[in-house]
């Protein structure tokens, strides 16, 4: 393993402790609500078990750099947003609730480290397919051309977009939660509550099928159909195509749509769950190979 390489695997062993520590700490110090306060431990957690596989066996395993750029990001984005004052909603203007949600003067010291972690791992993420004469190569990879890697790049970004909207629908709780159910009883979504609920478990569970490349085909249908859907009940497609138009239209929202598209038909590759899948003998004949072909 050469310099480089030692010190990107320390730098990432580094910035993901201090985030996790930072983020503990946040917790006690503020003394945040209970569901964030979950929401932080499960995501350390995962944080710190994706980090440990990513290494433990001398290699840099490609599906532990993807659970710690999932674990990190998503706390990143939680402390990012965070209103460490109480909000009063009914002070609010009419465009001011979302914007509360989705934005915040956040921790900034969490804000930066989470930055750094995720430019370390992007790194090596980039990187994997070449190192494949070196002891940290990863075994699950084999050697992938650069389309096939850019590709798998395509997908594991497509995933991670939407660690920010279900981390405000999900995970924040508080102020976000109950701007989040106003604004779906606005549209004329019936019981809210649920509907809030239920688009952050969609998005969660899209966000780590695409990322690992699990039944990715039915991931790129549901992440299609449900952006499609979403896009529409926000009314987006009535303000106009670009999307910094006041209110936002209906451009992102389109390719975003439409990468996840494209792996209806690409389906996971080799850098996949799928294709672990595919080589279990559990699988080799199961009504779901369709799904992970």
């Amino acid at each position: 393993m050469n310099i480089f390489d030692k010190l990107l695997r320390l730098l990432t062993v580094i910035t993901a402790v201090i985030s996790v520590y930072l983020s503990i700490y946040a917790l006690i110090e503020n003394s945040l609500s209970v569901w964030v306060s979950i929401s932080t431990i499960i995501f350390s957690f995962i944080l710190i078990v994706s980090l440990y596989l990513t290494y433990k066996e001398g290699n840099v395993e490609f599906f532990g750099l993807v659970g710690t750029l999932l674990g990190g990001l998503t706390l990143g984005r939680l402390f990012s947003t965070m209103h460490l004052e109480t909000i009063n909603l009914a002070s609010l203007s009419s465009l001011d609730p979302l914007m509360v949600a989705e934005t915040g003067e956040g921790i900034r010291s969490i804000e930066y480290v989470s930055s750094v972690l995720f430019i370390v791992l992007v790194i090596q993420l980039i990187r994997l397919p070449w190192l494949k004469r070196t002891t940290t190569q990863s075994k699950k990879i084999g050697t992938p051309s650069s389309y096939e890697w850019g590709m798998t790049l395509i997908r594991v970004y497509a995933g991670m977009m939407f660690i920010a909207h279900f981390t405000g629908h999900l995970l924040a709780g508080g102020a976000p939660f109950a701007v989040f159910t106003e604004y779906f009883g606005s549209i004329g979504l019936p019981f809210p509550q649920g509907f809030v609920v239920l688009a952050g478990v969609i998005e969660l569970s899209l966000a780590f099928m695409l990322s690992f490349g699990f039944m990715t085909r039915l991931a790129a249908l549901g992440s299609a159909l449900y952006l499609f859907v979403s896009v529409g009940l926000g009314g987006h497609y009535s303000v106009g195509y670009v999307w910094v138009l006041p209110s936002g239209g209906w451009e992102f929202p389109a390719l975003w749509i439409f990468v996840s598209g494209i792996f209806m038909l690409a389906g996971g590759g080799n850098t996949s769950v799928d294709n672990w899948l595919r080589t279990r003998s559990l699988w080799r004949n199961n009504q779901l190979r369709p799904l992970i072909s």
